[in-house]
């Protein structure tokens, strides 16, 4: 068996919709590495970490289309992300193991008691425990 030190480069993704027809639908194409998507609350933003880029917004389109992508935010480790129950979102750093709370504007809030915590599970598990992670793809589109 052979192992490899020397990463590989990322070939790049995709994002795609599953309509209940069961028809693929691509929304979005040319992110390096995506790595935790999420819906705002009121759904008209979606979210997308790329990671070794940083997490990626875009507006969704009445006809479920994504359009206007921005960068968020520059962080180079984006990994896993949640949204909290005053609809900030929460995104972790696989490599700086920091946990970066953002508004939907991408301007951070005033410091909560996990703001800024190395212990990104631990604030994410603390915080689904107190019920103030939701999760909005669980819920059906309208």
């Amino acid at each position: 068996m052979k192992w490899w030190s020397v990463s590989q480069p990322t070939r790049p993704t995709g994002v795609y919709r599953l309509t209940v027809k069961g028809e693929v639908i691509k929304l979005v194409d040319g992110i390096n590495f995506s790595n935790g998507i999420m819906l705002s609350a009121d759904r008209r933003q979606f979210y997308c970490n790329d990671t070794f880029v940083g997490t990626w917004v875009f507006d969704v389109q009445p006809e479920l289309t994504l359009g206007n992508k921005r960068m968020l935010i520059d962080k180079a480790d984006a990994d896993g992300m949640a949204l909290d129950a005053e609809g900030n979102l929460w995104i972790t750093g696989f490599r700086s193991s920091f946990l970066t709370r953002l508004r939907r504007d991408g301007t951070t809030p005033s410091a909560g008691p996990d703001a800024g915590r190395r212990d990104h599970a631990g604030a994410i598990r603390r915080a689904r425990i107190c019920g103030t992670i939701t999760s909005t793809l669980s819920r059906p589109m309208r």
